[in-house]
């Protein structure tokens, strides 16, 4: 009981001086170290946490579960690009990882219904068919969604991380509450943190596939974010899929990154950081991912956004680029 006494004594005292404006990279490695098993459900606030536990390779946590989710959905979804054909096996895995992802609005639109409802029409689609027996059209129409669409949305972002931040702090007493009002200036800076802890790590995916975080600013509104880069190889040329996983507020002026997170107890700050943006791949020009027009990108947006698109069709023609870019929720 003294141990955890003195070791709160510890946090509160670097809470006192992240409060009073003196940023240091070690208090917040010991103030989420210390604070991720009480994390209050928390689930932004442990997985940082676990971030600075647990950094080369993530297995478990809502980066991983939600990258996992994403690397289904465009797997699946780009089966045909890539040469393959989709299984039903297949289809089945992509709507079930798209139905995690999608936001509320998009399956009231897509689907006609609320969540569980869509879950239990496409758990009874599924079932039907499988034992040869044909789905009713509500059920097949939550499939169709489903089954045949890329649908991508950032695990959680800085707004999320420094509420959940500000919560833990308070609840387990590191802070008062009259302090978490001043705790509002270490924002970016604890944007900042989570940008360069999470930069170069990587998530365990399918069949031990690792895939890579790295930060930047590659999106539409040029906003800081760490993606994680999806790659696929079946067609010689390396189909790349950077997708966000963390996303802030803050735009590269003033706040761009290197890899090197620890310097002297601070955050190194140079720029730019950049990277090729978006879903490179070869598809005819004359196929739109949504109309049949030029290639350009569909924007979706939800609480939490989520980017949706639906599988080409796709012939021997002319090529050119598609690309995904990020837009916040209104």
């Amino acid at each position: 009981m003294r141990t955890n006494r003195l070791a709160d004594d510890d946090l509160r005292a670097r809470a006192r001086r992240l409060v009073s404006g003196d940023f240091r990279t070690g208090d917040l490695d010991r103030l989420f170290l210390g604070q991720r098993s009480r994390a209050h459900g928390c689930a932004c606030f442990r997985e940082i946490g676990d971030f600075v536990a647990h950094r080369d390779t993530r297995e478990k946590g809502i980066v991983t579960d939600v990258g996992r989710d994403v690397f289904t959905s465009v797997d699946v979804w780009s089966m045909d690009m890539r040469g393959l054909k989709p299984s039903a096996a297949d289809l089945a895995r992509a709507a079930y990882a798209n139905l995690r992802l999608a936001s509320n609005e998009q399956l009231q639109e897509g689907c006609g219904c609320r969540r569980a409802v869509a879950g239990n029409r496409l758990r009874t689609a599924l079932s039907k068919l499988e034992a040869g027996e044909k789905p009713t059209e509500a059920e097949l129409r939550v499939l169709r969604y489903l089954g045949n669409r890329f649908i991508w949305k950032p695990a959680f972002t800085s707004n999320q991380l420094f509420t959940e931040f500000e919560e833990v702090l308070t609840r387990n007493g590191i802070i008062a509450s009259d302090e978490a009002a001043q705790l509002g200036s270490a924002k970016a800076f604890l944007s900042l943190y989570a940008l360069a802890l999470m930069h170069g790590s990587s998530l365990l995916l399918k069949d031990n596939h690792r895939a890579r975080l790295f930060a930047g600013y590659a999106n539409r509104e040029r906003r800081l974010e760490v993606k994680v880069e999806i790659t696929f190889t079946e067609l010689g040329t390396p189909l790349m899929a950077p997708i966000c996983l963390f996303l802030t507020d803050l735009e590269p002026e003033g706040h761009t990154l290197t890899s090197s997170r620890l310097i002297s107890g601070c955050l190194l700050i140079i720029g730019p950081c950049r990277w090729r943006s978006g879903l490179s791949a070869d598809l005819p020009r004359s196929h739109d991912c949504r109309t049949g027009r030029r290639c350009q990108s569909n924007m979706v947006t939800g609480r939490p956004y989520a980017i949706v698109m639906r599988r080409p069709s796709f012939s021997n023609a002319a090529t050119t680029a598609v690309s995904l870019h990020a837009s916040s929720a209104p």
